[in-house]
């Protein structure tokens, strides 16, 4: 008998416990904040770990289109750019400023022939997409099989 009565004592601590419980409504769990896809600026950075997310995706655009492109990405500071004279071909050269203080990141292509490839809303769109998480990559691109225009 002597074995069971911590035994004993435990179970009644733990109902003394319960009973001395206030009442009232019980507790509810918090609803995570549901985030409009319709209002939400992919371009823009929600948090830092929106930011670090983004720009890896940010990373994964640059070197996608390089690789169709057969332009070498370079880098300043914060801004990711094809340099200007290399896209005499069919690509625009593009230049990507990571964000700073504003939390937004920039976009923007040139086209240096009378037509390219793809319009700057075109690639814009693209990247926007990248941004979003979205399965969606340049077209022509033998490794994906997303495509925005033939």
């Amino acid at each position: 008998m002597s074995s069971r009565l911590p035994v004993v004592f435990l179970a009644i601590g733990l109902l003394a416990g319960c009973v001395s419980r206030p009442s009232g409504e019980p507790p509810t769990a918090v609803a995570p904040a549901v985030r409009s896809g319709a209002a939400e600026d992919p371009q823009t950075c929600q948090n830092s770990i929106d930011c670090s997310l983004k720009s890896a995706r940010t990373l994964l655009f640059v070197y996608d289109y390089a690789y169709l492109s057969r332009l070498r990405p370079e880098r300043q500071g914060s801004l990711i750019f094809t340099p200007g004279d290399a896209a005499r071909g069919e690509w625009p050269a593009i230049r990507i400023r990571l964000p700073e203080a504003d939390s937004r990141f920039r976009f923007d292509s040139v086209c240096l022939r009378r037509q390219c490839r793809y319009t700057h809303a075109e690639l814009r769109a693209i990247y926007r997409r990248y941004l979003a998480g979205e399965p969606c990559v340049l077209p022509g691109d033998p490794r994906r099989d997303c495509r925005l225009k033939p």
